[in-house]
């Protein structure tokens, strides 16, 4: 399991941390500099260029931009973006287009981060008894105050303590911390994810992609919906009729599908679709982009940071500055033992350490408990 410890509060494991990390993934280092972030590395590196960074980063803010103005942007012709975007789903960079729905819209009132301390060495077996649970809804093996961390969704917020309680009789579990969202909002921020291109020059042989075969969330990571190809989502909000139903639920499998292709399955007009959809989107749609394999892209690992700000006061103005470090992709407001959750994904110790210190350095923090797992692979996972 690729997964190693970082004490917060202590330099000595940051150093230790750096240390291992270097042995392990420095086979092949890119040797692109950046002023802000340093030497960027690679596991098994995708071969993509700046035109490719850029499709990738424009689709991430709206999935459904077309190629005539990813074309005008990239000052290349439409086939060629066509191309491009074929190879890049073709080499699983970008593994599908999707949509994020608000919990409301599938009748889901209570969202929240479960920090599961297991006895050492029983993660596999408790993760084995959380995966039965379908309110359970994701499970993560890291290292750190937590040996699991788990995403919670009930449709009532009376049925938390009864489930918890009925969690805390799992052999091996010691204890658990309830973290409730209270505010997801956009919850996620793709385009702060930092894409290079790959460079030629490597002091190594790239490894042969090991994900090319079977296409995963991480080897740490644990889904209940474990097929590759996903299926439509469910839709139980009352506000919505049938029809706004199947609109979602179509575009929960591929936001790129044509609104003229919506219509036709479901026998109404194109403009019926749009008009339909510019409301839905405004209601329940929490963020739309592009779920990619992060291990392709570099990345070799991530970093959960739990963070208690000093007053409450703070939370909004920790938040603000938060979502804008460099790599923080999820950022959400908890109600528990701490305030704000961020993850951020790293490709090598010195960028872990980086966006450490640019989260530490932000005002009206009190306190920062840091969890580190094995690479995410495919972000953002359904």
């Amino acid at each position: 399991m690729n997964i190693i410890s970082v004490n917060n509060s202590s330099s000595n494991s940051l150093e230790t941390t750096e240390s291992i990390f270097r042995k392990k993934y420095n086979k092949c280092k890119l040797p692109v500099q950046n002023e802000k972030w340093g030497t960027y590395g690679t596991v098994n590196r995708a071969r993509i260029d700046e035109t490719d960074a850029k499709i990738i980063g424009i689709l991430q803010e709206d999935p459904r931009t077309t190629y005539l103005h990813l074309a005008k942007e990239c000052c290349i012709s439409i086939d060629s973006v066509r191309r491009r975007y074929d190879r890049l789903k073709n080499e699983g960079i970008v593994v599908r287009e999707i949509i994020s729905l608000h919990p409301r819209a599938v009748g889901i009132d209570c969202m929240s981060w479960l920090g599961i301390i297991t006895e050492p060495g029983k993660e596999s077996e408790v993760v084995e008894s959380l995966n039965k649970k379908p309110e359970v809804a994701m499970n993560f093996i890291e290292i750190g105050k937590y040996n699991i961390r788990s995403i919670l969704s009930l449709k009532n917020l009376d049925d938390l303590d009864p489930f918890v309680d009925s969690l805390k009789k799992i052999p091996c579990i010691k204890d658990i911390d309830v973290m409730l969202w209270s505010d997801i909002g956009k919850m996620a921020y793709p385009r702060n994810l930092v894409i290079h291109p790959y460079e030629e020059e490597c002091d190594g042989k790239m490894e042969a992609s090991s994900d090319s075969e079977e296409i995963k969330t991480s080897s740490s990571t644990y889904l209940t919906q474990k097929e590759k190809t996903v299926p439509p989502v469910n839709i139980l909000n009352r506000a919505m009729d049938n029809i706004d139903a199947t609109i979602l639920g179509i575009l929960s499998t591929n936001a790129r599908i044509p609104f003229s292709t919506i219509a036709k399955q479901i026998g109404i007009s194109t403009k019926t679709v749009i008009c339909r959809y510019r409301k839905l989107k405004k209601d329940f749609v929490a963020y739309s982009t592009l779920a990619l394999n992060l291990r392709k892209l570099g990345y070799a690992g991530y970093a959960s940071y739990n963070i208690k700000v000093s007053s409450k006061s703070w939370v909004k103005d920790v938040f603000d500055r938060l979502i804008e470090v460099p790599n923080v992709v999820v950022a959400l407001k908890l109600i528990g033992p701490y305030n704000i959750n961020a993850l951020a994904p790293f490709s090598n110790p010195e960028q872990l350490m980086r966006t450490h210190e640019s989260i530490s350095k932000i005002p009206g923090i009190e306190r920062i408990d840091q969890q580190i797992g094995d690479s995410l692979h495919v972000w953002p996972a359904r």
